[in-house]
């Protein structure tokens, strides 16, 4: 969906839209499509690459903050739909965090022993809860989803997790009240009433998160090779890549053609360049979501 439908619905030209996000387009579900069939979509692209990827799978999570059933979650289906037996299945969201929180507990898991192999399978229907003429916000939502194998086996990964933690940040700025969902009101019920707030906070928040996780590993900045942020917004990703002292070749952009596509933003991204990132490449992935939450992984392509 290109901007001329929004400058239609709010009489803004097509250039606003770019300077403001650096959107061009957005990608959008079909109309009989849904978080669900879209998260069971990436599992199904998952195993066309590789049959027998679920084998030993025994911890399922699902992560969405626009959700269709919150009863029959997206990762019930998912056990359901591909007949994965005798493995946990939890539903985590931490709004546009929820993969990071998804690799963390993941994380934990299988270092505990409790797990082997994980399937993370992570969507965004933001179109089924926003409203295309909201002045705000109507213009920033895209949909899409990822799923993605995490394993103590070696042989299954195409990264290292070499560092991983989210945290909630509610006290900072304006919290809760910034950004709201409200699934009552149906396709308005994706607000975005402090707007500005979102935007320093998330300034902020990515670029702390990645210098506190290269400390913990006593790393600099010139070791990574790829810079993932949320795909909120370019303006947000333009000053976290030039706090960071990062030429923006090195921070991966989708946010472009697909618009903010919500917690399936990161795996999405890594996914769009996995073909230039070399073995032994680092790519530093950050988080920031509505609540406030907040976090960052590094990974190394193995």
């Amino acid at each position: 969906m290109d901007n001329d439908v929004f400058c239609k619905l709010t009489g803004k030209d097509p250039e606003w839209f770019i300077a403001r996000t650096g959107i061009h387009t957005r990608s959008r579900a079909g109309q009989d499509e849904s978080t669900t069939s879209m998260g069971c979509q990436a599992v199904e692209q998952l195993l066309a690459a590789n049959p027998e990827a679920l084998d030993g799978v025994d911890l399922i999570i699902g992560s969405s903050y626009t959700p269709d059933d919150t009863l029959s979650t997206l990762p019930a289906r998912v056990q359901r739909q591909f007949n994965i037996t005798d493995t946990r299945v939890y539903f985590l969201s931490t709004a546009c965090s929820s993969f990071i929180s998804a690799l963390e507990m993941t994380r934990l898991l299988l270092l505990s022993g409790e797990v082997e192999k994980a399937l993370i399978v992570v969507s965004e229907h933001n179109s089924f809860y926003s409203d295309d003429a909201d002045r705000f916000s109507g213009h920033l939502w895209g949909d899409g989803a990822a799923a993605i194998l995490v394993s103590m086996h070696p042989q299954d990964a195409m990264f290292s997790v070499d560092y991983v933690s989210s945290r909630g940040v509610a006290c900072a700025g304006k919290g809760p009240d910034a950004i709201s969902l409200n699934p009552a009101k149906g396709n308005h019920g994706l607000q975005m009433s402090e707007g500005r707030d979102v935007f320093a906070r998330a300034c902020e928040y990515l670029g702390d998160e990645i210098r506190a996780a290269l400390a913990k590993l006593k790393l600099k900045l010139a070791d990574i090779d790829w810079l993932v942020p949320h795909q909120a917004n370019l303006r947000i990703l333009t000053n976290v890549a030039k706090s960071l002292g990062l030429p923006m070749e090195r921070c991966v952009v989708t946010v472009d053609t697909l618009g903010n596509t919500g917690c399936a933003s990161i795996p999405i991204s890594i996914h769009h360049v996995l073909s230039r990132i070399k073995a032994g490449d680092m790519v530093a992935a950050t988080a920031f979501g509505g609540g406030y939450s907040t976090g960052a992984a590094i990974l190394t392509r193995t």
